[in-house]
């Protein structure tokens, strides 16, 4: 049942006009078998209205309240669905008179359960005197059929009390208007509309037209969505929110106040909205109430002065002003998360927070923003124009993206804690003064321009970065912090100074990422990677510089004798001094070494295939540190390079292709090492005091000597070097195989202790001494024996010697060179069947025919009775005739 309550004075009155059948709004039953709809007094008598059917209003039923000669209060009690034609509200009849201020016009419409009232048409508040004033209580008012507008004219609340549920309006193709414009028989009216704990939602292509005030308060909310339009035109229009929120998504264009109360909020836009809607405020926005830009496509624009202090949000969308005055008053702010700031021609002193969605600046002309910034959100730079940032920064530490245009840093401070920079490839980023800038990385194509004396420092939180454009400044210093990576690979032909590399890795990459003559330092447990060509000043520190790329790089070290670091060459060529004071490691390339020296300290691992040792002529070098790796490494230039350190962890291979490589420590290399001398280098053994050894293999086109009165233990193979081994000092001692092998001025003793050594060619030439032991009958494993499978030329002496306790006895021979090939000479001294020497009165002799007929041997006498020649003539036969047998 729905009843409508009216006091006694209003009811009599009512009911004595003649409009009393079209007196109040119908109502809707919404329960099953309702035969009746009832209006009621104070006095509780009950009235049907005859013209309505079942409790469904005839299409032709209006619900009609005016005030009477005296003061009227009407109270409407809804406690079903209800339904009214239309709804009109008038301070007095047609004709009458009254005082206003005793005769308002008070219609109350409360609900029950919340029930619906629908109207289908036209709801007209009005007075002539504006003293109309409706309030609605725990209802929901509809308007539907697309031709409806609700006209309020006066003041108007809209409440449900201090509990209870909200009023909810919902407007479907209808027009919500406050004002009653000129015109329509009566003058222009402004309406105040008070919405207290209360919703306006759903306008669905819709538009608000206010003349007058729009207060929002406690909590209420003002929404427009779906196309709707809020038209504020008039220039004493206001918008009041009062600890509420107003929320609009369709165009809005206003040119009067909108006062923002008690931390209230206006929203423009919807979160996923995909329209494209505008609003345009060129009225003051004041009060202590926020500001919020929501939806991608939503544009808001502010002209004018604005006053407002709780806060500018650009969540989404776009924010236009024309000035700094339109962004609020002094003491208002800006909070970026996604939204985007158009900005040119003026200077803004707001702070700016960048939350975690980011915002973006867009400057067609120049802007200055002298306001702190605090978030770490991205910042983004987009437009052609200059961005000069000129405030206190320090509780920023977001990225800065430079997409287009100039951002212009004024001072350290402007930074702040910028996270990291970005330039696009055609922007810009400017530091206006000198000081010390820190990133902790920088990315793009962009130009960055420093000051003389400037300082930009990256790498603070250990990321990586690649950037690619152009670095300028004169004496300036780039630093990268952090155990993360930074590679320059673009333009720093314009950068003069040096660089600094504290810790983790700097990459300069590319023939222009380092300017001719900039110094480079790196720090202890720090590296630094040139993967170009270009030339560096000075190189020191003591971490690592690395020689990376291709093998056309070349880099070029000017200096480098204060680095006692690691310098590792992959590829490319390495021009430099020698590495004297830290570690070398070859993985490839070429160090070209430009100077010599006698103590090259530093240690060297060899480790690839590829790696090389350019000594050009004139100069020699001198390796004094230790030698170690399983690489190869070639000598080249005609400079002699002389190994004095201790190459016992060397199991590679040493490849002589040009000039000179001189062994001249106790060892070179080990079991493992290979030595390649080539047709156009030589390979040298020097011992002086302490005996050198080599344990490992000798090949090539070249020729090997050793030198030096010191001995020479090779027990290595020499036999795949087609040039000549000439021992031309010393003593060459060892069981190793040998190729051409030459003795000088030389003593050679095989063995450490008596060895069969295989020779191809052997040449004794008249200064050399060839140094025999004899310690038992077995060749080899007791006596020394020359396996010579080639041609054998003696000039030089014989030195024969017992060893171990062995004694001649008796018809003993020893076989001391087994020659392959032809015999040519004999020792000096010594010809055929000579005493070499007596050993404990036995007497030993020589032979040049033992063997197969051309081999040297050494005999002891058969003793006959008939006399001692013939003894000797019978023993040598016999031994001579076995050993062709």
């Amino acid at each position: 049942m729905t009843h409508l309550t009216l006091p006694n004075k209003t009811r009599n009155h009512l009911f004595r006009s003649q409009a009393w059948s079209a007196i109040l709004m119908a109502m809707l039953s919404s329960a099953a078998g309702a035969d009746d709809t009832f209006f009621r007094s104070e006095s509780g008598n009950w009235y049907t209205p005859s013209n309505w059917n079942d409790g469904v209003p005839n299409s032709g039923v209006d619900a009609r309240f005016w005030s009477g000669s005296y003061p009227t209060t009407q109270e409407v009690t809804i406690t079903r669905h209800a339904k009214a034609r239309r709804l009109i509200f008038e301070d007095s009849l047609s004709g009458s008179t009254f005082d206003p201020t005793d005769d308002p016009l008070a219609v109350r419409f409360r609900g029950v359960n919340k029930p619906t009232l629908t109207i289908d048409r036209v709801i007209s508040l009005f007075s002539r005197y504006e003293r109309v004033d409706v309030r609605f209580t725990d209802l929901n008012v509809e308007l539907n059929n697309g031709i409806n507008f609700l006209s309020l004219n006066g003041s108007n609340d809209f409440s449900n009390g201090p509990t209870g549920n909200p009023i909810v309006f919902s407007l479907v193709n209808s027009t919500l208007r406050t004002g009653y414009p000129a015109g329509i028989d009566e003058p222009a009216y402004n309406t105040s509309i008070s919405l207290n704990n209360s919703v306006w939602e759903d306008l669905a292509d819709d538009s608000l037209e206010a003349d007058g005030f729009l207060n929002l308060k406690d909590g209420s909310s003002l929404t427009l969505t779906n196309g709707s339009r809020m038209a504020l035109d008039f220039s004493n229009s206001s918008v009041t929110v009062v600890s509420g929120t107003a929320s609009i998504t369709g165009d809005v264009t206003h040119s009067g106040n909108i006062e923002l109360r008690g931390g209230s909020t206006l929203i423009f836009g919807q979160q996923d909205d995909t329209r494209s809607n505008t609003a345009a405020v060129s009225g003051d926005v004041m009060g202590n109430g926020a500001i919020v830009v929501n939806g991608a496509n939503y544009h808001l624009f502010f002209t004018g002065n604005k006053t407002f202090t709780g806060g500018l949000f650009l969540r989404d969308g776009q924010f236009t002003a024309t000035s700094g005055f339109a962004t609020g008053g002094l003491e208002n702010f800006m909070v970026f998360d996604g939204g985007t700031f158009n900005a040119s021609g003026f200077t803004s002193v707001l702070p700016m927070t960048f939350e975690s969605g980011g915002g973006t600046i867009h400057t067609s002309e120049d802007f200055s923003s002298n306001g702190g910034w605090s978030g770490a959100g991205k910042l983004t730079k987009t437009g052609a124009g200059r961005m000069d940032v000129n405030g206190f920064n320090g509780r920023f530490s977001g990225e800065v993206h430079v997409a287009e245009g100039t951002l212009v840093f004024a001072n350290p401070a402007a930074v702040g804690g910028t996270n990291a920079i970005h330039i696009e490839g055609g922007a810009s980023m400017r530091f206006a003064d000198s000081g010390a800038y820190v990133f902790d990385g920088v990315s793009g194509d962009g130009a960055l321009q420093m000051q003389t004396n400037s300082t930009l420092a990256f790498g603070q939180n250990d990321s990586t970065f690649e950037f690619g454009g152009s670095i300028e400044a004169a004496n300036g210093q780039l630093t990268k912090l952090g155990s993360g990576a930074l590679t320059l690979s673009g333009d720093l032909s314009g950068f003069s100074g040096s660089a600094d590399v504290i810790s983790g890795r700097m990459n300069f990459v590319g023939n222009d990422a380092i300017h001719q003559g900039v110094d480079l330092s790196v720090r202890s447990g720090a590296s630094a990677i040139a993967s170009g060509s270009f030339a560096i000043g000075e190189l020191s520190g003591d971490g690592t510089f690395m020689l990376l790329g291709s093998e056309e790089n070349i880099v070029q070290l000017s200096e480098s004798a204060g680095f006692t670091g690691e310098i590792l060459v992959r590829d490319g060529t390495l021009i430099a001094a020698p590495h004297t004071e830290g570690s070398t490691k070859l993985r490839g390339g070429t160090y070209q070494v430009t100077q010599s020296t006698d103590d090259w300290s530093g240690a060297i691992d060899i480790q690839r295939v590829s790696s090389k040792l350019e000594i050009a002529n004139g100069l020699n070098v001198s390796l004094t540190g230790t030698v170690s790796g399983q690489g190869v490494l070639t000598k080249t230039g005609e400079g002699a390079l002389n190994l004095k350190g201790d190459s016992s962890l060397f199991g590679g291979s040493l490849v002589v292709a040009d000039g000179t490589v001189i062994a001249s420590g106790d060892r070179l290399g080990n079991s493992n090492s290979v030595v390649s001398v080539e047709s156009q280098g030589k390979l040298e053994f020097y011992s002086e005091l302490a005996p050198l050894h080599f344990d490992g293999e000798l090949n090539g086109t070249g020729d090997a000597s050793k030198s030096g009165v010191g001995e020479f233990v090779f027990n290595g193979d020499a036999s795949g070097l087609a040039g000549d081994f000439l021992v031309s000092n010393g003593t060459l001692s060892g069981s190793g195989k040998f190729g051409n092998l030459e003795i000088g001025a030389a003593t050679f003793s095989p063995g450490e202790s008596p060895a069969m050594i295989e020779i191809e060619n052997f040449d004794l030439g008249s200064a050399g001494l060839l140094d025999i032991e004899l310690g038992g009958l077995l060749a080899g494993l007791e006596y020394d024996q020359l396996q010579i499978s080639g041609d054998a030329t003696i000039a030089g002496m014989l030195d024969v010697s017992l060893i171990n306790g062995f004694t001649l006895g008796e018809n003993q021979e020893f076989l001391i060179a087994d020659i392959g090939g032809s015999l040519t000479g004999e020792f000096q001294g010594l010809s055929e069947g000579s005493l070499v020497g007596t050993f404990n009165n036995q007497d030993l002799f020589i032979t040049y025919s033992a063997g197969s007929g051309n081999s040297i041997g050494l005999f002891t006498a058969v003793p006959e009775p008939s006399s001692l020649g013939l003894c000797l003539m019978i023993g040598f036969a016999a031994w001579s005739r076995r050993r062709r047998a």
